[in-house]
């Protein structure tokens, strides 16, 4: 089993069972050839097979295990990538509606993966879960959930590597969960949604979508004109500066 041919072939094999979607009989391949790649690899992949299926607590450990052998895994803790393919499927779940497979997801992901990012994931379908629902006591105390798990994502990213806390992609993620936790934070306690859009700004001062964000939580008071005015010189992209 350690020949070229035999990797060949089983790398064929895995690569149609992909391409196929046949994700269980991927899942069995790999438990017939444990040694075919390294572990933290193996566990990776076997990770996204279980989503696929639905088997989010398996997804999660199997997760945790190719970070806990990251030496070995396809990316490296390091890279922002790594983390973006481990709690990804969460957060297309989420914006997909399918919120209560989402829940499932993230349930064993906080338990499992504890970083930023998985609360990031937390915060986002807390806020998704309270847009849903149409009971005001179930959807306030979604509220308080969604701006707790902000909070906690909030102080663990400042403790990420500067190389993923300064990722493009990943300041764009956290920021999209300030600014949702302001537009939550809006209904009951003004103050509190323009300190989390400070936050954003303060955090991501170039982008224009914060600035947005408080001109639409602050009007109409005058200053919401000049942060208008600051996501338009950024370059927003929406309707909402102009009107």
């Amino acid at each position: 089993r350690s020949g070229a041919e035999y990797k060949k072939t089983v790398k064929q094999l895995l690569m149609r069972h992909w391409g196929d979607k046949a994700f269980r009989g991927l899942v069995e391949i790999l438990r017939e050839h444990p040694y075919f790649m390294h572990q933290a690899n193996l566990a990776f992949l076997r990770a996204l097979c279980c989503e696929k299926l639905g088997d989010y607590q398996a997804a999660a450990v199997f997760f945790a295990d190719s970070w806990r052998l990251s030496p070995l895994a396809p990316l490296p803790p390091q890279n922002p990538k790594a983390i973006f393919l481990t709690a990804g499927f969460a957060y297309m779940l989420t914006h997909e509606g399918r919120l209560a497979e989402a829940a499932k997801c993230v349930e064993y992901q906080l338990k499992h993966i504890p970083h930023a990012v998985t609360l990031i994931n937390a915060s986002l379908l807390r806020y998704h879960q309270a847009a849903a629902t149409k009971d005001d006591r179930v959807r306030a105390e979604l509220v308080e959930d969604q701006l707790e798990f902000c909070n906690d994502a909030w102080r663990r990213y400042q403790e990420l590597p500067a190389q993923i806390r300064n990722d493009y992609d990943m300041k764009l993620l956290m920021t999209h969960c300030l600014q949702c936790a302001a537009f939550a934070a809006l209904n009951t306690d003004k103050n509190l949604a323009v300190e989390f859009c400070n936050t954003a700004i303060e955090f991501n001062p170039t982008f224009w979508s914060p600035w947005t964000t408080r001109g639409l939580v602050t009007y109409p008071e005058p200053s919401a004109v000049a942060d208008f005015e600051k996501a338009v010189e950024l370059r927003e992209i929406s309707w909402h500066p102009y009107y």
